[in-house]
């Protein structure tokens, strides 16, 4: 057995080659509803947090990741030991942020899939990871519900900070509008331009009290 020094954990010799691990990609797997991720550290140069979901037919389920980030040793043995075979696999490139399990978890999650009638009225949403940076902007007929489908195996106490009915592309308008502060997905920075739509909303909407 080897031992990492700085975190004094116990790592298996490598037995199996994985042709990847670049320092400035992101790897994400796909099989079924089996999906993992391999994220950079920034903290720690040549680290990786590895992640693993596996969800059911209700898009509910388990996630299991790294607390601490592991060498690349370690995560090619955790491949070998947990990733499924014939997963395919999607390269990014990273962005340059300290992993978030918030992201991670929800970045798989189902937003219903199928065509929408774009006229129809629904609700959007402002969904927010207490003690994170993070809030998702989306659209649903049942918030409740979305917020107990993200929220399974989610460490972060999710809340709704703010929802209004609008037309069904109203969410696809405030993607475009806060692109700048766009992370992954349906996930943005919490941003001052963020927050200050929030609040005119939430006037906009006691004042017609």
């Amino acid at each position: 057995m080897i031992v990492d020094k700085e975190f004094k954990t116990l790592i298996p010799p490598l037995t199996r080659d994985i042709p990847f691990l670049a320092q400035d990609k992101v790897y994400e797997g796909s099989n079924g509803l089996h999906f993992y991720q391999i994220w950079p550290s920034k903290k720690h140069s040549g680290y990786f947090y590895v992640y693993q979901s596996i969800l059911n037919k209700n898009k509910t389920g388990e996630a299991i990741y790294s607390k601490r980030p592991f060498n690349e040793n370690a995560v090619k043995e955790w491949v070998k030991g947990k990733v499924k075979k014939n997963t395919k696999w999607h390269v990014s490139k990273w962005n340059g942020c300290e992993y978030s399990y918030l992201i991670a978890v929800c970045i798989h999650k189902d937003e219903g899939g199928g065509k929408r009638n774009k006229a129809k009225t629904t609700f959007i949403y402002f969904i927010k990871g207490e003690g994170s940076e993070f809030v998702k902007i989306g659209k649903s007929d049942d918030i409740e519900y979305r917020i107990k489908t993200l929220q399974a195996g989610c460490p972060f106490l999710l809340k709704c900070i703010c929802f209004y009915e609008a037309k069904s592309q109203e969410e696809h308008r405030l993607h475009k509008l806060f692109k700048k502060d766009h992370y992954r997905g349906e996930w943005f920075y919490l941003s001052a331009n963020i927050i200050n739509f929030i609040k005119n909303k939430t006037k906009e909407k006691e004042s017609k009290k």
